[in-house]
């Protein structure tokens, strides 16, 4: 008896982290897909790993327009990216000869999730590719 107990209590996180993944990547397949202009570029965070840190670009991105779209506020506001790539972004970034936007999933009642990093409306890895 003492062993099933022991197994159960070992299966309750991994049940809840399967559950917890696939309400979110259901959120991510059936939300609004919206781009967002964004400014702001921080490549990297010695305590907290590699990402882009972003501020929403409100002179081209109009609130109204996406009322279901509960978009990250303050230190929410990351996309992580690979190590690798950081320098790369940040030399692109401070170019300012790009569009930077990240692609939200959007539902209704639920915060929006960022998907993908866009570079003049396309992904920012097959951006690489051609322009490395």
């Amino acid at each position: 008896m003492k062993k099933y107990l022991i197994l159960f209590v070992l299966l309750i996180p991994f049940l809840f982290f399967i559950g917890w993944i696939y309400t979110l990547s259901t959120q991510v397949e059936e939300g609004r897909l919206v781009a967002v202009p964004i400014t702001g570029y921080d490549p990297r965070d010695l305590l907290r790993g590699h990402y882009l840190r972003y501020q929403i670009d409100t002179r081209q991105f109009k609130k109204s327009d996406y009322p279901e779209c509960r978009l990250p506020k303050g230190w929410d506001n990351r996309f992580f990216i690979p190590e690798e790539s950081a320098e790369w972004l940040d030399r692109v970034f401070r170019s300012n000869r790009y569009r930077f936007s990240l692609l939200f999933s959007c539902q209704k009642g639920r915060k929006a999730i960022a998907t993908e990093l866009l570079i003049n409306g396309e992904n920012w890895e097959e951006f690489k590719k051609e322009n490395e």
